[in-house]
């Protein structure tokens, strides 16, 4: 019994004493992240592109058709972002090309994002097949309102008839999904 008692004393001791140490220190901006920002575009009969700004970089990501319908998959992964799922994804299609968006917990709420892309649209290839054309740490609850923050502006600019005859398509300005990350967001 006081075996025991010793042993897990002395490896409480030992990760105390790591945990002090330099090896476990972090950097003084470790559990901070850049801005991030979404600048969304509705272009004519059908297609739209949007450009991920995270400080000082960006990445134009698109153009998609209205089949792919970008803009609920990005509020998608905006929601579950909120109670800090530890991986999401997203699928963005456009001609020839596809992109999948990777967001990795890091330390809630830090996240790795990483944008991928694949020459064959139609190979559905695993993540590591992919090249990495963008990587940035955020921090996911400013991903979310960044997010909140392009689906509103989006609607004030073009409501319901408005941003489904620039995009046709079957499902139109996806309302049920911002007014759900509204909720989970005025929840934090």
């Amino acid at each position: 019994m006081k075996k025991r008692n010793f042993i897990a004393l002395g490896i409480g001791n030992v990760i105390g004493s790591l945990a002090s140490s330099k090896l476990l220190a972090l950097p003084a901006n470790a559990l901070t992240a850049p801005k991030i920002k979404f600048a969304y575009d509705l272009r004519e009969f059908g297609w739209s592109n949007f450009t991920l700004i995270v400080e000082n970089k960006f990445i134009d990501v698109g153009p998609f058709s209205y089949a792919t319908n970008a803009l609920d998959d990005l509020i998608m992964t905006g929601i579950l972002a909120v109670p800090l799922t530890p991986t999401l994804r997203a699928s963005f299609d456009r001609e020839s090309v596809e992109r999948h968006m990777i967001l990795n917990v890091l330390w809630k709420p830090l996240a790795t994002l990483r944008l991928l892309s694949f020459s064959d649209i139609k190979a559905n290839l695993p993540d590591e097949c992919g090249r990495v054309e963008f990587e940035a740490r955020i921090n996911l609850d400013d991903y979310a309102r960044a997010i909140q923050n392009v689906a509103h502006e989006i609607w004030n600019k073009y409501g319901e008839q408005g941003y489904f005859d620039i995009l046709g398509g079957y499902r139109g300005f996806p309302k049920r999904e911002m007014a759900t990350l509204d909720a989970a967001l005025s929840a934090k």
